[in-house]
């Protein structure tokens, strides 16, 4: 098994928004960061399937409750809450942040990455309950004040007298994975030198014993850091786009998708 990487209270972090209110946040570090890595193209496409990857959770919790409560025929049951309209586009607004908090105590944060997508399409107790971890879930408790179990042995340990509620719940979570742990592994893995490998090892790599320093296998140089394109003919176009412009354009998107001309200070 691969060795994990330190990440508390480190460096970087990302911040999983429903419109302003967070729903989770980790700081973590990234051993031997290539820096100004995290303006590359390649951490943009993992930065976007990562997003990606929190979509699709959210779209396989939705199916699996959507399944338990519909008909034989497919049609929802007359009470229940999936037969009310959708809410208006963007009323429900996911926003995901990376952000380098600097190199040094006195540099200033800035924000790397931003993307947005609308939540109103997830069902009401999908979306009002996201816990991206898996492994926790709030519930009422006897005594009538709210508490958080761990899933996994408290269905393990009530599997046989779970009410129709939580047996729901369980299929839901059921064998799903700790998104934090991919999340920071997989940012950890793309702008790192070892980039993910043990064959990597910074023991292994070229040094200058008179000057005393090393050279990494893997360096800016060897990420992209424009995109360049081709118009809607196949043709080449001498026009190269920043993937900071890309994260700027993100933003602004942002901004106009909540209808606000500031969003809350991360």
């Amino acid at each position: 098994m691969e060795k994990s990487k330190k990440y508390k209270d480190g460096r970087f972090e990302f911040v999983l928004y429903i419109n302003d209110f967070i729903i989770c946040r980790r700081t973590f570090d990234i051993e031997d960061y290539i820096e100004k890595s995290m303006s590359s193209t390649e951490f943009r496409i993992e930065a976007d399937s990562v997003v990606e990857l929190i979509k699709s959770d959210l779209r396989s919790k939705s199916n699996v409750y959507t399944w338990f409560y519909a008909d034989q025929d497919g049609h929802y049951y007359e009470d229940n809450i999936l037969n009310q309209p959708l809410p208006p586009e963007w009323e429900y607004t996911f926003k995901f942040v990376v952000i380098d908090n600097g190199r040094y105590p006195e540099s200033r944060r800035r924000r790397v990455y931003c993307r947005i997508w609308d939540g109103g399409v997830y069902p009401k107790p999908i979306r009002d309950r996201v816990d991206i971890s898996n492994r926790t879930l709030r519930m009422m408790g006897k005594d009538g004040n709210s508490i958080i179990i761990d899933i996994k042995s408290y269905f393990e340990e009530n599997k046989d007298r779970l009410s129709n509620d939580m047996y729901i719940k369980r299929a839901i979570y059921a064998g799903r994975d700790n998104l934090i742990d991919t999340i920071i592994k997989t940012f950890q893995d793309t702008c790192s030198p070892k980039n993910g490998s043990e064959e990597d090892s910074l023991d292994e790599v070229f040094t200058d014993p008179e000057n005393g320093w090393k050279i990494p296998h893997m360096e800016l140089a060897d990420y992209t850091m424009d995109d360049v394109f081709r118009n809607a003919n196949g043709e080449t176009v001498h026009y190269t786009h920043n993937i900071n412009d890309y994260n700027r354009r993100l933003m602004y998107k942002w901004v106009k998708a909540a209808g606000k001309s500031k969003t809350k200070k991360d």
